[in-house]
């Protein structure tokens, strides 16, 4: 069948449309029209939601399927710049293009990918302590992951590991509570090295109860300016 015959959307009153459906077959059998019936003035097609407004005018959305996960693409992935840029434009143009002047700032989200606080990886995290004092960490898991295994570290069977972190021991010794629902994320890194590095500087500029071993590697020039900022802060 030619591909002018496909897809095509024609609104049309019931009893029409089992006309229509009954003159395809009479033709030949292997014409057929497929047939959909409007919900709440509402009636998908393809990647648009066409929607009969009170005042007979057609209104048309940018539609997903309900099984749709929403996601484009993953601009961590290893692709070339221009062809992730080239994606999303193209989808940003289509949302643009297929929306109802009114529909366009709804639709314009869904083309951005909104990862959880919880689901991001490769950062720099702290956790406040009771004690006033803040956790450095960074990981290149999940947040949620390395929440956990901290939460496990301070469990009362594990308090008899010999290697544990500053986190770790703090709660062993003292006993004070962490809040590791709020854990804050300082930012995010790729690179293992600037990373570390980043992890250093927070260890440096705040109050924190890690190991002096985890910033040994800091330059003393950096340190020195540290100090510097943070005299002139007091």
């Amino acid at each position: 069948m030619p591909d002018v015959l496909k897809d095509k959307f024609c609104p049309l009153d019931f009893l029409t449309s089992c006309r229509k459906r009954e003159l395809g077959t009479s033709i030949d059998k292997y014409i057929q029209f497929a047939l959909e019936l409007e919900n709440n003035n509402r009636l998908s097609f393809l990647d648009i939601l066409v929607e009969k407004s009170t005042t007979g005018e057609l209104i048309t959305s940018w539609y997903k399927k309900p099984y749709s996960s929403g996601r484009i693409l993953n601009f961590n992935y290893n692709h070339p710049p221009s062809q992730k840029l080239g994606v999303a434009q193209g989808f940003l143009n289509r949302a643009i293009r297929v929306n109802h002047e009114s529909k366009v700032n709804e639709s314009v989200p869904l083309v951005k990918d909104n990862v959880k606080k919880a689901d991001k990886s490769r950062l720099i995290y702290t956790i406040h302590c009771t004690s006033g004092k803040w956790y450095v960490g960074q990981t290149k898991q999940k947040l949620k992951a390395r929440l956990r295994q901290h939460r496990l570290d301070c469990k009362p069977e594990n308090m008899i590991k010999t290697s544990k972190t500053a986190l770790a021991d703090h709660f062993s010794e003292d006993g004070h509570a962490f809040q590791f629902d709020n854990a804050e994320i300082k930012g995010t890194e790729k690179n293992f090295m600037k990373k570390n590095f980043r992890e250093m500087i927070f260890i440096r500029a705040l109050n924190c109860l890690n190991f002096r071993t985890d910033a040994q590697s800091l330059s003393s020039i950096y340190s020195h300016l540290i100090d510097v900022v943070k005299r002139s802060l007091e």
